[in-house]
């Protein structure tokens, strides 16, 4: 059998983001089954923060990176912001279209504007990838005879690539879906686009579902919600490769938590949803019910945490009372971020309104082996929790909640009962790439 593979992802080692991580650890597990990867993704100078040790994983794979094409709007604000920056400093130098960072979702707008924007949006900001990527990815499948595509998303356009190269060279197609794509439960972006782009982009996407040779989603929730809204989508069809840890990342000699200063922490981004005002308002509860300081309790925000939905969190720190427990620390590198989490009492997971997603870091919490706090209403991420039985769930709204979760868990601390430990080698990555290395098998029987 025929096994070299082209993953097709946009973010990919030294990028920093946490979508970067599925596809690296793919890419490193699969030739124990004998696939050879091959990997189309985008030049490095996109990638607004960057992590080099990332590509030690990687560095037996062949890559191809390729230029991006921002969209003509985002080339239209490009223009107007370096005539304002001229404007406001002459002779200042004009900062670099390429690699700016993107937004997380689409910008808020109305009437034609919000056409406009929408289909410059289509179904995301990276739709113009195709141009620079499509002859690439072409010569690659044939110059390797490459007979399968995996394409990591989001974005979601990166579908479309994957999509027409399957076409044009008969390659098998698997999608593998990192986040939901228009499932009914997602109204800010039903509530952005109209109704007519909308309806555009259900009809490719079943048009793109029905082509596939296979379609991974990242847990069961997500997979049944597919299910679900597709009929025509097969049970067999879809499967369940979750994400997971690399125990190989993970520090061989951290020393965890045993001293008596309570320690929690949070480490990502506050994007979205995910908002850590209720977390400090049961906090502040928390210390005051059991009369402890700053001397007993400490609580990081490790990464892009200086605001949350569009507040700075430091006020809501200080309307806390909390100034001298809440410390912010900016980006580290994820070798220093494991670390953080080996060495911490309890672990903060935010996944609020996201019932068919669990956080990636969620795995890598369970490998570190401290208890998790979990702010997710039912769903995936709940459920996980329960069943591993390694740590509490609390609705993000229930403040109370969250302060009796805390009691419970610095119980658990002061005891040394260590109440919350679970066994997650079924997550490790090497075991869940064999799990992408059977589909791979199966499809091609």
């Amino acid at each position: 059998m025929n096994k070299n593979i082209l993953f097709i992802s946009y973010h990919f080692p030294p990028d920093a983001a946490v979508g970067t991580l599925r596809t690296q650890k793919f890419v490193k597990y699969l030739p124990e089954h004998g696939w050879k990867p091959f990997v189309l993704t985008v030049k490095e100078r996109y990638y607004p923060s960057r992590d080099e040790e990332r590509l030690n994983d990687v560095q037996d794979a062949l890559v191809e990176r390729t230029l991006f094409w921002r969209t003509p709007l985002q080339v239209l604000i490009d223009l107007r912001d370096r005539i304002r920056a001229g404007k406001a400093t002459p002779g200042a130098p004009a900062s670099p279209v390429v690699g700016k960072p993107a937004k997380h979702g689409p910008p808020k707008c109305k009437g034609l504007k919000r056409w406009l924007v929408s289909l410059n949006w289509f179904p995301d900001d990276k739709l113009y990838w195709l141009f620079p990527a499509l002859p690439k990815g072409l010569s690659l499948i044939r110059t390797h005879d490459i007979r399968n595509i995996v394409v990591s998303a989001p974005p979601n356009s990166s579908i479309l690539l994957a999509y027409l190269l399957s076409r044009l060279t008969g390659a098998k197609l698997v999608i593998d879906y990192r986040d939901p794509w228009l499932l009914q439960y997602e109204p800010s972006q039903q509530a952005f686009h109209p109704k007519l782009i909308l309806d555009f982009q259900r009809t490719l996407q079943v048009r793109m579902l029905r082509h596939a040779s296979a379609v991974v989603t990242t847990n069961e929730a997500f997979r049944s919600a597919l299910l679900g809204e597709h009929a025509f989508l097969s049970p067999g069809k879809v499967h369940v490769v979750h994400n997971g840890y690399d125990s190989e990342d993970f520090p061989s000699n951290f020393q965890r938590n045993e001293g008596d200063k309570f320690s929690i922490s949070y480490l990502g981004t506050f994007y979205m949803q995910r908002n850590p005002a209720n977390f400090l308002q049961g906090l502040a509860l928390f210390m005051r019910e059991k009369g402890l300081s700053s001397a007993d309790v400490e609580v990081r925000f490790v990464g892009d945490t200086e605001h949350a939905v569009g507040s700075p969190v430091r006020t809501m720190i200080e309307s806390c009372g909390l100034r001298d427990v809440v410390t912010l620390t900016g980006k580290v590198k994820y070798a220093r971020a494991l670390q953080i989490m080996c060495e911490s009492s309890v672990l903060l997971l935010l996944a609020p309104n996201q019932p068919y997603q669990i956080p990636a870091k969620t795995y890598e919490y369970m490998a570190a082996g401290q208890p998790i706090l979990a702010l997710a209403q039912d769903g995936a991420t709940a459920s996980l929790i329960g069943s591993m039985g390694c740590g509490i769930a609390v609705d993000p709204n229930d403040v109370e909640g969250i302060r009796n979760a805390l009691v419970r868990l610095y119980e658990d601390f002061t005891g040394r009962g260590r109440g919350f430990v679970c066994n997650a080698g079924v997550f490790e990555r090497r075991n869940q790439s064999a799990l992408l290395a059977n589909i791979l098998e199966r499809i091609n029987a």
